[in-house]
This record gives structure tokens, C-alpha cells and sequence, in this order.
């Protein structure tokens, strides 16, 4: 790096950091949630499960509708992006950005009211946590993303998440009746089916800025969006987007099929009819490009009473696409493809599969049925069966299931895919950059036979998972971590693989977005219709501060520029390494980052269901500071960012180490099995390195020393400590709760009282008694 450059980066840096300070000071007193500008929360939300890395400008968490309105509304005054923000599970990168980051997930996660069929949400609630609160109304939500526990009803709506079950209950969009939207400039409306000429949504409820103070805490004089109101701001977008698809029928009809599958792009097929425009169906799929969700009306189903399914097993990946073929026209609720590799994975992972699955499948179907009684259930099943052998099909039915525990068995199988492909160990990992190409069912075969061509030609081998029934095909390549400018192998794959999918009439997105991952391949995908979606664009979104550069890009980057550090601070490692952190513990700074980046992100560490077993805090807490993937992102980000040296020094980052009292929980269900207590303690270790112990830390830290002391004096501590003004002063001078009573202090030690007891053991070494260890500790 030259002189010259190294000056630029540092102005650079300066004017952002000068932006920054003016966000916070512009924003802090205006949100009733919070604003972050610390180098904390910049580094928690400059990733989520994709491999891409952005540092955001800053961080908001609101807490109500109100905030998201004075967000967009500053937005606009002071041409800030705003990128919205779940569980930030996603795999494309669709929730990162150079702006502000909102997180819906923090404090806007309820459920709001439940009426016969439908049920109104905000936008972090998780979709499990949903169903939760349906299931004694015996309703669900029904598209079912296999990261249900984790993913957010906003992001399914950003991405328009569909699941096993797409081919029964369709996707996310199919079960919308209306959203409250927030677009450019602070207007605030609900997005429903309009009534063209009137605009009136089937949910008459309108909200402008300027109905309360709280809503006009910022305007923007001088431009066109501060003069219209909510209302007329919507009649404009109805309006123009009516005439838009009006002019452009032909194009959208050659250029968006109507597959099964496609979540790339803009929706426009279908959204004009007649005089009524469905403005909710076209923005579910924008990935928040278009507008802001802060809550929605959504449908619920009635919970299927009776499922039946079978678990197929066939000698190779065609017989099992064939059979895909003849069971479509049974109308199966779901049915799912899994090549060799993920089933010789699940039989490792689960015992209960080693039985079930053979060694030599070289492929399997998971298959459920619906039914009016158990009966019929079943019989659908062995309709299934004899169907398939009328076809001389070659497969093995492996498993039947018609009891609802025996059904969710099945579903574990392709449930643990992610997990199981995460804990691979080695420096090749299944990546997630083409995993979510769709296809025409029918043309399924043909498509697999190119794909396997284009992973020969780049000598690249890839997992196969599918929801066969409606052509969704998710592939992951085994490659080496990328990190940032070595991603030329990663671009070529896609290229060549997407160009197969054009040939088929198919799309290189069927369910989650295009984010960064898709975006430069999005011309090529649509052609001419690509104009009409900058029009789109341009329409709700006039200054492109709402995502920008996801679906819509002027500039399309290729993925090299924005892949998450995964080595070694080069300029330190190479040049001065002595600005990387001094590890406290034995182990090399590459060995620390290579535990951290063992983490990719997938967000499992945030359930925040009770049934569930993960990170104590984490039921606490809906903070991201508290998961476990936090104290692994700062970790890495420490080593391998552009300025390592103070990161782990920081005040902001006590709340995320602090947030861990080595359960080890998350080591134990962590699909990576990423080491998150050892990776906490080295941060804790680099923190006290700076800034020392404190009394209380210094205090405990000498408890042994402590614990013998008071031993000796027990007759006179261990009365004291029952009385709460004792307990008052430990608590002022150690921290330890005044309503905490402590356990008595022994006279005698254990170690001294068991060897008085070993001289009469009859159990002395040389007895036939089994050993036993016994692990002394101070409550012993």
C-alpha cells in the first residue's frame, strides 16, 4: 500500500466515523428504541449467515412503528440507506449493507391479535414462535423454511420463504391479506389488494406522516416526497404501478414464467387484475428494496389432523428423479430429494437412521401425504407403493409413518441438513453461493445431468438437497473458505450454472432472494423486463435508499469485493504482527481465527423457544450481543478486519462477553461445534489484558484463598451471613446479590476429613471395590 493510499483509507475512514457521530447525535433522542454507532454492534450486524461482510453506518432497534417512520423519514433527509433486518439468517447477504441497519427482531417480535383465519404480526416475531401461539386455535402459519425456529415472519416476507410444503400450501406471498409498509420518506401505510381509482385497500386503515407528533420528529422540505401525505403517496404508487404493468403485459409474460418456484427479481405476473392491483403480493419477495414491513395480516390454515409418510430409498439419483415424476400427479403434500452424501450424513448424525438407511442409497425421498382419517392416510402410502412398482421403478420403502411423531422423525432427516453440513470437518466446506436455483419439475432430470457437467468442469463436488415437487434444487459446493478477492472459482460455478438454468426456463432464486449473492446475475435472468423493475424501483423508492444494490443494482459487484474476512489481518500478520492481539491462552492467532470462522453465521444459537435447548441467555435476552455467534464474529473480526488492534478492548463488548458463564450449551448444539466458551474467555483475557481486573473481578478471582480464610473463622462467618446487612456489604464490595444466600463455610476441608475417614475404609487400594473419582470443588 502506498503512502498516498494509506492517507485516502485514513480520510476515508475519518469521514465515516464523522458520519457516524452525527447519526447518533441526530438520532438518539428521536427513537423511543435504540440507535448503536459502537464498534460492538458494527461488527455484529456487518454479517449474518451468507459468506458476505459489510460494516453498516449504524444500528437501530425500534420499538414500535413510529421509530421505523422517523428512520425512513431521516433516511430520506439525509440520504442514509436503510437495510432491514430478521434473524439475519439469510444466505444471500440481503440483510447487510453500507447504512443503517434496522433490526426487527430485538423489540417489534409480537403477535398482535388472532381472529378465525387470519393473525396480525410483527415483523421479528419467529415463525415457530407464531405457531406457538396458533396451535391452541388448532392454526398454523404454513410455509415452512427449514430455519423455522430461527427465521423471522419479516424476513419470510422479505424473501417470500417457502419449504418442503410449498407444493400443498404455496409460499409466504400466498398467505398475506395485508401489510403496514413504510416507504421513503417516512410515509406509512397498509399495502393490501387496491381498488384502482381509489387506492382503497381491503384494510381501510391509513396512517400519514404528521398524524402525531412522534410521526413528523423529522420532514424533508425541499423535496417531493414531504409533500404528499400517506394517502396520496399510495394513490401515487397504486396509480403508477397500475399503468407500469398495464404497458408491460407482453414483457412480463416472456420474461417471468409462471414457475412453481421464483423469488428472484419483482413479482409483476398476476399482480394486475382487472381493476384491482395486489400491492401486498408484489412487495412480499422485495427483500425490503421497496419498503419497510412493520406489520402484517397474514392467514393461517387449520392444522392437517392426519399425515402419513414414507421415507424411499433408490440405487441411483435418476430412479428416484423418475419416481419424482409419477408421484407429482398424487397431489403429495411435500416430497424430498436427498443424494448419497446427505444420506450417508444423516446416518451419522442420528442412530436412529443407521437402521433405516442403507449404506449403498444412493439417493431418498421423503414423501407425506394429507388425509380425512388415519386410514386413508395410510392408504395413501400404499397406493404410493404400488403405484411405483406398476412403474418398475427399483426402490426400497425404508420407513412408513402415519403417527405424527413417527411423520416428524422423517422430517429430522432433511431438518439436519444444515447442521450436519456444518459440522464437516477440514478446510473444504459446502458453501452456500448457488443454493437456491429452481427448475420446472419436469425438466428436473435433464437439469441435473447439466449441473453435474458444470461441477465437473470446475472439478468441484456438491451436495444435493431439493424439494423435488416444485423443482427447488439446493446445491452446495465443497470448496475452501473463501475470503475477500480469491472468489474468481466462486463466480465462474455460477456463471456457468446459471446459464443451465436459463436454458430451462428456470430461475437462479426460488425461495431465498437474491440479496448479494444474485444481484449481478439478475440481467441476466429477466433481459428487457429488468427495465421495468428499476421502473418499479424507482417508483417506491425514488432516491434508492431502501437495500440498494440487492435485486436492483446500477452497478452490479462481484461477490469477491464484499466476502467476509476469514484470515489473518494481512498488513499485521505480514508487516507488523505485533499489532494482532497477544493470545492469552495456548494457542497461535491462526488458530484463534480458524475456531471463529468455524462459525458461518446460521443463526441457530438464537431460538429463543423455551423447549429448546442453546444459550441461557439467549432465553433471556432477544439481543444478538447475548448469542453465541457474537462472541465468534468479534473474534474473527479482531484478526482478520481491516483495524484488529482495539476491537477487543472496547467498553461496548463487555456485554457480550460478560454474557456467558461457560454452560457450554452452545458447544454441545452448535451445528458448526464451534468452541464459543474458549473463544469467550480468550476475549475476556484480551479485555483484562487493557483494562485490568476489577475490585469486584480482583475479589472472586481470589475466592479460594477467600473460602479458606473464612473456613477457619466458620463459627463466626456462617452466622453473619444470615443477617442482610452482612449480606448488604458483600454485595457493595464484591457484587455478589444481597438476596443470594450463600452456603455455609465448612470447619474442617473436605480433602482433611476424608483422609481421617480412609484410615478405618475398609475400601483401601487393594480391595475389590470399583474405583470411584470424585471431583472436589468448593461446594463439595
Amino acid at each position: 500500500m502506498t503512502r498516498q493510499t494509506g492517507q485516502q483509507a485514513t480520510i476515508r475512514k475519518q469521514l465515516v466515523e464523522e458520519r457516524r457521530r452525527r447519526i447518533a447525535e441526530d438520532l438518539a433522542d428521536s427513537l423511543e428504541g435504540e440507535l448503536r454507532t459502537d464498534r460492538t454492534a458494527l461488527s455484529l450486524y456487518a454479517t449474518d449467515a451468507s459468506l458476505f461482510e459489510i460494516e453498516p453506518l449504524a444500528v437501530a432497534l425500534p420499538r414500535n412503528s413510529g421509530d421505523v417512520v422517523r428512520l425512513a423519514a431521516y433516511s430520506a433527509e439525509q440520504g442514509i440507506p436503510l437495510i432491514a433486518r430478521g434473524a439475519g439468517s439469510g444466505l444471500a447477504g440481503g440483510a447487510i449493507g453500507r447504512g443503517i441497519v434496522i433490526d426487527f427482531s430485538r423489540y417489534m417480535n409480537q403477535v398482535l391479535s388472532i381472529d378465525r383465519d387470519r393473525v396480525r404480526v410483527q415483523p421479528g416475531v419467529t415463525r415457530d414462535q407464531l405457531n406457538a401461539a396458533l396451535r391452541p386455535h388448532g392454526r398454523y402459519f404454513a410455509p415452512d423454511p427449514s430455519n423455522s425456529r430461527i427465521t423471522t415472519v419479516g424476513g419470510m416476507l422479505a424473501v417470500d420463504a417457502a419449504g418442503a410444503h410449498a407444493i400443498r400450501v404455496g409460499s409466504t406471498r400466498d398467505h398475506v391479506f395485508s401489510i403496514e409498509c413504510v416507504v421513503s420518506g417516512g410515509q406509512r401505510f397498509e399495502a393490501g389488494t387496491e381498488s384502482l381509482g381509489t387506492a382503497d385497500s381491503s384494510v381501510p386503515r391509513i396512517v400519514s406522516l404528521g398524524s402525531s407528533p412522534a410521526d413528523t420528529a423529522f420532514s424533508s422540505p425541499g423535496t417531493a416526497l414531504a409533500a404528499h401525505t400517506a394517502a396520496t403517496r399510495k394513490t401515487a404508487i397504486v396509480e403508477g404501478l397500475a399503468e407500469l404493468l398495464d404497458t408491460s403485459q407482453a414483457l412480463i409474460r416472456q420474461h417471468q414464467p409462471p414457475l412453481l418456484r421464483n423469488s428472484s427479481g419483482y413479482l409483476l405476473r398476476g399482480i394486475l387484475a382487472g381493476t384491482r392491483l395486489d400491492l401486498a403480493r408484489m412487495l412480499v419477495g422485495s427483500e425490503g428494496t421497496l419498503a419497510l414491513f412493520t406489520e402484517a395480516t397474514l392467514y393461517t390454515m387449520a392444522i392437517p389432523e392426519h399425515r402419513s409418510a414414507a421415507l424411499l430409498l433408490f440405487g441411483s439419483l435418476d430412479q428416484a428423479i423418475s419416481a419424482t415424476q409419477r408421484i407429482l400427479p398424487m397431489d403429495p403434500s411435500a416430497c424430498d430429494l436427498l443424494d448419497r452424501r446427505l444420506l450417508s450424513l444423516g446416518r451419522q448424525a442420528d442412530p436412529r437412521f443407521r437402521d433405516m438407511i442403507s449404506p449403498d442409497a444412493e439417493a431418498g425421498l421423503v414423501v407425506e401425504f394429507t388425509a380425512g382419517s388415519a386410514r386413508d392416510a395410510m392408504l395413501r402410502l400404499q397406493d404410493l407403493q404400488l403405484l411405483l412398482r406398476s412403474e418398475q421403478i427399483d426402490f426400497r420403502c425404508s420407513r412408513t409413518a402415519v403417527d405424527y411423531d413417527d411423520v416428524e422423525l422423517l422430517w429430522r432427516l432433511p431438518a439436519q441438513i444444515v447442521s450436519v453440513l456444518a459440522s464437516l470437518r477440514g478446510d473444504s466446506r459446502p458453501l452456500p453461493f448457488v443454493e437456491d436455483v429452481a427448475v420446472p419439475p419436469d425438466q428436473l432430470a435433464e437439469f441435473l445431468v447439466r449441473a453435474q457437467r458444470v461441477f465437473q468442469k470446475h472439478e468441484v463436488t456438491a451436495t444435493l438437497y431439493a424439494h423435488a415437487a416444485s423443482g427447488q434444487l439446493h446445491f452446495r459446493p465443497i470448496l475452501p473458505v473463501p475470503s475477500r478477492g480469491d472468489a474468481t472459482l466462486l463466480m465462474n460455478i455460477a456463471s456457468d450454472l446459471y446459464s443451465e438454468v436459463a436454458r430451462v426456463q428456470g430461475t437462479i432464486s426460488g425461495e431465498h432472494g437474491d440479496g448479494i449473492s444474485r444481484t449481478p446475475w439478475i440481467s441476466s435472468q429477466y433481459g428487457p423486463l429488468v427495465a421495468v423493475f428499476r421502473n418499479v424501483k424507482k417508483l417506491l423508492d425514488p432516491l434508492n435508499l431502501m437495500n440498494p444494490d440487492k435485486i436492483i443494482s446500477n452497478d452490479p459487484q462481484p461477490l469477491t469485493g464484499f466476502l467476509r474476512e476469514t484470515r489473518l489481518h494481512q498488513a499485521a500478520a505480514e508487516s507488523a504482527p505485533a499489532l494482532l492481539p497477544v493470545m492469552q491462552f495456548a494457542w497461535q492467532p491462526q488458530a484463534a481465527a480458524d475456531a471463529a470462522v468455524r462459525c458461518n453465521g446460521c443463526g441457530s444459537c438464537r431460538v429463543p423457544l423455551p423447549t429448546e435447548r442453546m444459550c441461557p441467555f439467549v432465553d433471556h435476552s432477544h439481543s444478538e450481543d447475548f448469542t453465541p455467534r457474537a462472541k465468534a464474529n468479534l473474534l474473527r473480526r479482531a484478526l482478520c478486519a481491516d483495524a484488529p488492534a482495539d476491537l477487543l478492548q472496547s467498553e461496548s463488548i463487555k456485554p457480550v462477553i460478560e454474557s456467558c458463564f461457560n454452560c457450554r450449551q452452545c458447544e454441545i448444539d452448535c451445528p458448526s461445534e464451534v468452541n464459543i466458551p474458549h473463544i469467550v474467555l480468550e476475549a475476556r483475557a484480551q479485555f483484562v489484558r487493557a483494562h485490568g481486573l476489577t475490585r469486584t473481578q480482583w475479589l472472586l478471582s481470589r475466592v479460594h484463598n477467600w473460602g479458606k480464610l473464612a473456613s477457619r473463622f466458620a463459627w463466626l462467618v456462617n452466622p453473619l451471613l444470615r443477617y442482610r446487612a452482612t449480606r448488604h456489604l458483600l454485595q457493595r464490595f464484591t457484587g455478589i446479590a444481597a438476596e443470594r444466600r450463600l452456603p455455609a463455610f465448612a470447619a474442617r476441608p473436605f480433602m482433611e476429613t476424608l483422609r481421617v475417614r480412609r484410615e478405618d475404609n475398609s475400601g483401601a487400594p487393594g480391595s475389590n471395590r470399583p474405583t470411584v473419582v470424585y471431583f472436589v470443588d468448593y461446594f463439595a
